[in-house]
């Protein structure tokens, strides 16, 4: 099974096969050929037949290949899904989900083209995008609605526009609203992926999107360009500080006598709380590695 731990997802406008090509063989994590809203809409259904075109070649690189579909109102969806449906596709993506009916629409659309496919049924997974203000009240009902969904997205931007403002880099402006994003997923036991930055070219802005949602429970981040990819892979490994302190502190924990709920070190007090963060942060070191 394709692992569903994603510290970067490229997106490559399914319209545009030398940029399709270019994401497959770049540093990301995983790739999203999209047939939503980086294509216009005269061009949506000649990047659908592109990218069932290229299916085979995308996976054939071993990298997860994760299509996005278009949107349940564009009642392009079915189509969608019909043309990628394929063995190696573990996951399709959605935007605009807004409720768990949606959800329950959307897995009823994938159980037929799995059907029509000859793929067992269920066996491609779902990464919804939570972006907008309904979907946003009850995230952990729309993410437990279907054991389809391994992996979520926040969507800043769609956020923004449902709710009417006007998205900024102000990091204050939806941090509210994405740590209630991250709660919801840990509690589903879904992956949590981060907004892109769409300021491609401002990488120090990008720098301060990742340490707040690596800070809020975020796993991984969406990228636009493949200049953003060593960035936010480096940026959701631990820091070579917190892996040594954990190394640390987990020694120092093995090495005190049995029995002992907690202990000093370093006037830190060391609990089972802490050493469960230190577990995650040594295997999360040992689970990626930064080429």
């Amino acid at each position: 099974m394709i692992p569903m731990h994603f510290r970067s997802i490229l997106f490559a406008p399914g319209n545009r096969p030398d940029m399709l090509h270019k994401a497959a063989g770049s540093a990301a994590d995983a790739i999203m050929p999209d047939m939503e809203d980086s294509v216009r809409q005269e061009d949506k259904k000649g990047a659908r037949e592109q990218i069932r075109q290229e299916l085979d070649r995308l996976v054939a690189t071993g990298k997860p290949v994760i299509p996005r579909v278009n949107s349940l109102p564009t009642g392009l969806t079915a189509e969608d899904m019909a043309a990628v449906m394929h063995e190696k596709v573990a996951l399709v993506s959605i935007g605009k989900i807004s409720s768990v009916e949606d959800v329950l629409e959307v897995d009823r659309l994938l159980c037929e083209a799995e059907k029509r496919a000859g793929i067992r049924v269920g066996h491609t997974g779902l990464l919804p995008w939570l972006e907008t203000a309904k979907a946003l009240l009850h995230p952990e009902a729309v993410l437990a609605a279907s054991p389809r969904i391994r992996v979520c997205a926040f969507g800043a931007d769609d956020f923004a526009a449902d709710m009417g403002f006007v998205r900024s880099s102000d990091l204050r402006q939806t941090q509210w609203v994405k740590s209630h994003v991250a709660v919801a997923a840990r509690a589903t036991g879904v992956w949590v992926m981060d907004s892109p930055c769409i300021q491609f070219r401002e990488l120090s802005l990008l720098h301060g999107e990742i340490e707040e949602a690596r800070m809020l429970g975020f796993r991984g981040k969406f990228a636009i360009h493949p200049a953003q990819l060593n960035v936010i892979n480096r940026g959701f490994c631990p820091h070579p500080q917190e892996v040594a302190r954990a190394q640390a502190i987990l020694e120092a924990w093995n090495r005190a006598p049995r029995g002992r709920g907690a202990l000093n070190l370093e006037g830190v007090m060391v609990d089972e709380p802490l050493i469960r963060q230190c577990l995650q942060i040594v295997a999360q070191a040992e689970r990626f590695v930064v080429k």
